[in-house]
């Protein structure tokens, strides 16, 4: 359409109150012309002037008239920032409710934005008129008197020096002061998960956004964030991780489920740095407590982070029961009774006699033990080491540290446990004393 100054122009029937949810600090109008750069130019450049005239040049594609009618994109498929054809036609929007212009600059156009009126309704046009752009290409865009920042730090471009690390699919880890979430270069959100902060900032590539690139739901971060981590394999990186899952930061909601790990023998290296060499994950609490005795240090899938993490550190150290497994094939052997000795014999059956009398659950066994572990605890059941079985008193006193374990579950070498112990020795002298 062509104005009385021989001039054409869109007159867009879109009231000036639409998106009027939108922050009136300048950012969603940057947003969205910074979108609409990166899919040509990632490097694009963006500057404010001392005189305030805000400039946006990118170089690639040009701006088409048809580009200015709302739902009309033809960007890069998913790997396009802006997908839904309205960013520029709503910056635009915005720019002419906060009574500033853009002047737009491509493909032989120039093209800006004025206020109009449409059924007595405050709407906005864009008017264009032939340019010699005298070679310079892409679109560039500036606007004056620039009341707002520039947020040049809420986007991630190539060679940004926040970037720790970058996987194959264009996925970043960021070393930021504040760290916050950005889908393909642009800003989302502080970095935040399910309440909990983030160590680091993330770049993020395969997320579905809604046209105002709005709050990333929770499963599909995690999830993506997962893939990263999976893919890193600077050993002091994989440090860092490990110490913000153990220190309860956010990055321990990460899922890693199903991902293959780049670095398989890096990952489990640092996260024994960080957990400890004989760091095993916790089946359940009995098994937990005998992979314990066995010099096994138990962590549960808490401490780990949960589902997501729970079958990578599996699959990375095994559980307390693959350890004690391991033990029972190595310096540990159960012995059944018609093996022993008589005299041995005659005091396990002591034991189990004395056990029975309070009531205690599960059996007492015989075992082959490391030398320096006399007994063991394991769910209801009671170990005692064959050399201890040589002495009635050594036997007794065995057991009854043990069962202490057992039915108290207390930790060795407090004064709970000798509380414990003399506890369950009481038990057994009332039972004699009362049969008298």
């Amino acid at each position: 359409m062509e104005n009385e100054s021989g001039q054409h122009e869109i007159v867009f029937p879109v009231s000036l109150k639409y998106v009027d949810h939108w922050e009136n600090n300048g950012w969603p109008i940057i947003r969205e012309l910074a979108s609409n750069a990166l899919d040509s130019d990632p490097g694009f450049r963006m500057s404010l002037s001392p005189s305030k005239t805000l400039s946006v040049h990118s170089v690639g594609a040009c701006l088409a008239i048809r580009h200015l009618l709302f739902g009309v994109s033809e960007k890069n498929g998913a790997n396009a920032v802006g997908q839904f054809g309205e960013g520029l036609k709503l910056a635009l929007l915005a720019l002419t409710r906060e009574e500033l212009t853009a002047h737009i600059y491509t493909g032989g156009m120039h093209l800006c934005n004025e206020p109009a009126v449409l059924q007595d309704e405050q709407v906005f046009k864009v008017v264009w008129e032939d340019w010699d752009t005298d070679g310079e290409v892409g679109m560039r865009i500036d606007i004056p008197n620039w009341p707002f920042k520039t947020f040049e730090e809420r986007f991630v471009r190539p060679g940004d020096p926040r970037i720790l690390f970058t996987d194959p699919f264009g996925r970043s880890v960021l070393e930021e002061e504040t760290p916050s979430i950005y889908v393909k270069g642009v800003w989302v959100q502080r970095a935040r998960g399910y309440g909990t902060a983030y160590t680091f900032g993330y770049n993020l590539t395969d997320v579905e956004m809604n046209r105002d690139r709005g709050v990333i739901d929770g499963w599909n971060l995690n999830a993506e964030i997962g893939k990263i981590w999976a893919s890193v394999t600077d050993g002091a990186l994989l440090e860092r991780f490990w110490q913000a899952v153990k220190d309860q930061m956010a990055e321990k909601h990460c899922n890693m489920h199903g991902c293959p790990i780049a670095d398989k023998k890096g990952m489990k290296r640092a996260f024994q740095d960080i957990y400890g060499k004989d760091t095993v994950l916790q089946t359940n609490p009995d098994m937990g407590r005998e992979a314990v005795y066995r010099g096994a240090k138990v962590i549960t899938a808490t401490e780990v982070g949960g589902f997501g993490l729970k079958e990578v550190v599996r699959d990375l150290v095994g559980t307390d029961a693959e350890h004690i497994a391991q033990m029972e094939g190595g310096d540990r052997m159960y012995l059944p009774d018609k093996k022993l000795p008589d005299h041995k014999l005659k005091v396990l059956r002591m034991l189990r006699r004395t056990a029975k009398r309070i009531g205690a659950k599960g059996n007492v066994f015989a075992y082959i033990l490391p030398d320096d572990v006399k007994g063991e605890s394991f769910q209801d059941d009671i170990r005692v080491s064959l050399a201890q079985l040589d002495d009635e008193e050594k036997a007794l006193a065995t057991w009854l540290h043990e069962e202490a374990h057992r039915q108290e579950h207390t930790p060795d070498a407090t004064a709970e446990h000798v509380n414990a112990v003399t506890k369950i020795a009481a038990k057994v002298i009332a039972s004699y004393a009362c049969r008298r």
